[in-house]
């Protein structure tokens, strides 16, 4: 199965769902940070706040103690209630301590303290000194908080993902399958996986997909059925014509057979083509086929000029000698039957066949609707020959052989085809 068409990641159906679903996740955060930020603001302290304040130092020693008296009670306090503790000077000049918080790091200036937090308690005493009390080993509400949306956003994040890749995934599947048929494989169908939209819609492409190919089996069935069942009355006609009375003139009699030959060509045309529709490369008869020797014979039949180095290839000797053919007998038609140049060179990845001729050449704007069936350029007639599948075939050939066909700007002047057959080494 063939990849889709390349698309910039940024417009993938998945990528777009799930940078939304980020974004509605990053809005929460942004506003859960908000809102802890906007929770604990400076301010005074209250009156349980101011009383703690009195009773701790009443029970703190003296501001003239020494400081291993005021050590040896921050340790006291310590060991009952497992806290770092830290007293201040009113100058802020540190007392005692005990524990390890960082005091100045999370106070800079103890006369900028705010309101307690979870973590953090600066109390001043009613003597001027500051008391400073830190819970080191709790994990902190917001802390709690942080964590906990943090997991919160991740789960979201996967589950987000999972979900909307495996959505868009199967959409991409459908899409692959559904552009593989658009190229001409009738026969693709898509996976039904689930039971939800995208399965209904998989489901009713290969419906569809199943009724179009039934018809399409059937015209082809029907134009091979029909091309075949031409051949008795033509077969009827050509006898008739010769059982025609002497006296018929020979205008008409020439009329009678150019007509004849122009349907035999048309009913042989069509049944090549719905043999090559139908079956691809599994039509071909495979062989080793010299393409110098193809095109010199049939430039020596129509008088055409060859420039040929050696060229060999696996493929049908038939329908590469009917691919030459087409393309030397459109040449002379439509180049005024003169100045036709067959050119064969051998490349590193096949063999490029030119077919050039010096007619009044192909517009622009026409050179891909040749290779339409039955299409035919301004200002052609039917007298001009031919039926109008000539190039149609041409393309289907070298389709069929894993090559293509193209109609290309001349060196010179009038209409130059050239088509690309891969070689044995590079059979793709």
């Amino acid at each position: 199965m063939t990849e889709p068409a390349h698309i910039p990641w940024a417009r993938r159906l998945y990528v777009r769902v799930y940078l939304s679903v980020l974004a509605i996740v990053a809005v929460l955060v942004l506003m859960w940070v908000f809102a802890v930020h906007t929770h604990v603001r400076p301010g005074e302290f209250d009156a349980p706040h101011r009383l703690l304040a009195a009773f701790l130092a009443r029970a703190l020693p003296p501001t003239t103690a020494t400081d291993g008296e005021q050590q040896s009670a921050l340790a006291r306090w310590q060991a009952a209630a497992h806290v770092d503790i830290a007293l201040y000077a009113a100058d802020e000049r540190l007392l005692a301590a005990v524990g390890e918080a960082p005091w100045r790091s999370t106070v800079p200036s103890l006369r900028q303290a705010r309101l307690p937090s979870e973590s953090d308690y600066p109390l001043p005493l009613d003597d001027g000194r500051w008391l400073f009390l830190h819970e080191p080993t709790q994990v902190h509400a917001p802390h709690r908080a942080a964590i906990l949306i943090g997991l919160m956003a991740i789960a979201v994040a996967a589950g987000c993902f999972a979900i909307v890749r495996g959505l868009t995934r199967r959409l991409e599947r459908l899409q692959r399958g559904v552009a593989v048929w658009g190229t001409g494989a009738l026969s693709e169908r898509v996976a039904v996986e689930g039971r939800d939209e995208i399965a209904e819609v998989a489901r009713s492409f290969n419906r569809s997909a199943e009724r179009v190919e039934s018809v399409v089996r059937a015209q082809k069935a029907l134009l091979s059925n029909a091309s075949h069942e031409l051949r008795s009355p033509l077969a009827r006609l050509r006898v008739a014509l010769e059982l025609l009375p002497e006296a018929t003139t020979e205008s008409l009699r020439t009329e009678f057979q150019r007509n004849i030959a122009e349907l035999d060509q048309l009913v042989g045309e069509i049944l090549l083509s719905s043999r090559l529709d139908a079956q691809g490369e599994t039509a071909l008869i495979r062989q080793d086929v010299d393409l110098a020797a193809l095109a010199a014979e049939e430039c020596t039949r129509a008088d055409a000029t060859l420039q040929a180095q050696p060229a060999r290839l696996i493929g049908d000797a038939t329908l590469l000698r009917r691919l030459l053919r087409n393309l030397i007998e459109n040449a002379r038609r439509h180049g005024g039957g003169r100045d036709v140049c067959v050119r064969i060179a051998a490349s590193g990845d096949g063999i490029e066949l030119l077919v050039s001729d010096r007619g009044p050449g192909i517009a622009a704007a026409e050179r891909e609707r040749v290779f339409e069936p039955f299409h035919r350029l301004r200002g052609a007639s039917e007298e001009d020959g031919g039926v109008g599948l000539g190039l149609a075939l041409v393309r289907q050939i070298a389709q069929a052989h894993g090559g293509s066909a193209q109609c290309v700007e001349p060196e010179l002047s009038g209409a130059c085809i050239r088509v690309r057959l891969p070689t044995p080494s590079n059979p793709h």
